[in-house]
């Protein structure tokens, strides 16, 4: 199903959808991090237990059924863990949170097993109310689960417990609303802030992480070239995926041997539907021998006074929506580019025939 911000006829409405799921993306990262913190550390959130696992998209495997992949697998030792799911919206699946109530294996113990867990279901909190209904009165799940709400405000990620209990009576004790500052997120991230959890982004969210944090650095190397009018970028989809997983996944706390078993986040889909798009906008041009790499033509982009989220919106909202054309595309991609003096730049033979 395509993106409601993609079907908007006007752009500033287009761009506040498209705003509206980027901040709806970044606070669920935020929020599934900010939990296993909460949930693995001491009272100061500085210092995480000893022999505790933290990761994200974890496969667990089920009796008689295919395996699940919760949001968050927090194991505080080998008696108890939480698996967490969170949704931006109000989209809750009865037999997913059942699927996670189950004895699953894929805990780090020497049988896999876990005596106890708890199951948590993170909503933003305006979906709050409606996630704790559903939840409580139309669902008949196995196990009671804990629905706790998140919002960023004041530079902190504020978690608040909607309903349910934890078996251990240590988390929100006395209050219900817990803080956990952005800057302790950065520092259990090898302080870099985690930008991607197992949900699929929009492109330009993609998009603007990639210009920002991977082309801006590549150009240093290059020099900008008069003729062609840019810096051209040779990047291939497998090699930009790892960096971003490496770089902005959020901090898994596995065993080494273990992490064949993590889901890779951020997936390489999501990169070569952002680079698809840089192709569709007219920065990027594909290697028609090796589909996935491309040559980024970069620029520095001064327009939307330095919002490079906003101004991959409305260049993406302007082709879906027929503002520019495909020769306009075609022009605006690099003026007077041609492949003898395209040749020199980056790799060989890598321009398109």
């Amino acid at each position: 199903m395509e993106a409601p911000w993609l079907n908007e006829k006007d752009f500033d409405k287009a761009y506040t959808l498209a705003k509206q799921e980027q901040i709806k993306y970044t606070d669920t990262v935020n929020a599934l991090f900010a939990l296993g913190i909460y949930l693995l550390s001491d009272t100061t959130l500085e210092n995480l237990i000893p022999g505790c696992h933290l990761t994200f998209g974890k496969k667990m495997s089920r009796k008689n059924a295919p395996a699940v992949t919760p949001d968050l697998f927090a194991q505080r030792d080998n008696q108890y863990g939480v698996l967490g799911e969170a949704k931006p919206n109000a989209n809750i699946e009865e037999n997913q949170l059942s699927s996670y109530c189950e004895d699953l294996e894929g805990w780090f113990t020497h049988d896999k097993r876990i005596p106890f867990h708890d199951v948590v279901f993170l909503a933003p909190v305006e979906f709050a109310d409606s996630a704790k209904r559903t939840i409580t009165e139309k669902f008949n799940l196995p196990k009671e689960v804990v629905v706790i709400s998140y919002i960023t405000a004041d530079f902190q990620i504020v978690l608040r417990k909607e309903c349910g209990k934890f078996y251990l009576p240590d988390y929100f004790p006395k209050n219900p609303v817990v803080g956990v500052p952005l800057e302790i997120l950065k520092k259990h991230n090898y302080n870099n802030f985690p930008l991607f959890y197992d949900g699929d982004p929009i492109p330009p969210y993609t998009m603007s992480i990639l210009w920002d944090h991977v082309f801006t650095l590549l150009a240093q190397r290059e020099e900008h070239d008069p003729h062609l009018g840019c810096k051209i970028l040779n990047v291939e989809a497998n090699e930009l995926t790892k960096h971003l997983q490496t770089y902005f996944a959020p901090r898994s706390i596995v065993p080494q041997k273990e992490k064949q078993h993590i889901r890779d986040i951020p997936k390489k889909t999501w990169i070569k539907d952002a680079l698809d798009e840089f192709l569709k906008i007219g920065r990027a041009i594909q290697d028609k021998s090796d589909k996935d790499r491309y040559q980024i033509l970069y620029t520095a982009i001064r327009g939307e006074k330095g919002d490079n989220f906003k101004f991959f919106v409305r260049k993406c909202w302007e082709v879906r929506n027929g503002k520019v054309t495909k020769g306009q595309i075609k022009q605006a991609r690099i003026p007077k580019v041609d492949k003898k003096a395209a040749e020199g730049q980056g790799q060989q033979g890598f321009w398109p025939q």
